[in-house]
């Protein structure tokens, strides 16, 4: 799970989870205020993610609905098909 938020200071903080059956786990944290946060990139954040678990061992992403998380899912669709990406239920 991967979400993206500012706090106060006008920082954008990236957050990933992961979940099992073991339950929710706080996976890692990037600070990307210096970035666009745009398809390409956050394709990026979530293979290098992907690759720390090993893709055998993931089975879906959620993210919100934003575009350029949907252009994200385009591309894992491409290196991973067997990897569903959905959008959070909160936000559809």
């Amino acid at each position: 799970m991967i979400d993206a938020w500012t706090d106060k200071k006008r920082r954008s903080i990236m957050n990933l989870c992961v979940h099992c059956k073991l339950g929710t786990a706080f996976l890692e944290s990037k600070e990307a205020s210096a970035y666009a946060h745009t398809s390409l990139y956050i394709f990026n954040y979530v293979v290098e993610c992907i690759e720390k678990i090993g893709a055998e061992n993931v089975v879906q992403v959620v993210t919100d609905n934003a575009s350029n998380n949907m252009g994200a899912k385009e591309m894992l669709k491409g290196k991973w098909p067997k990897i569903f990406w959905s959008s959070c239920a909160t936000h559809t």
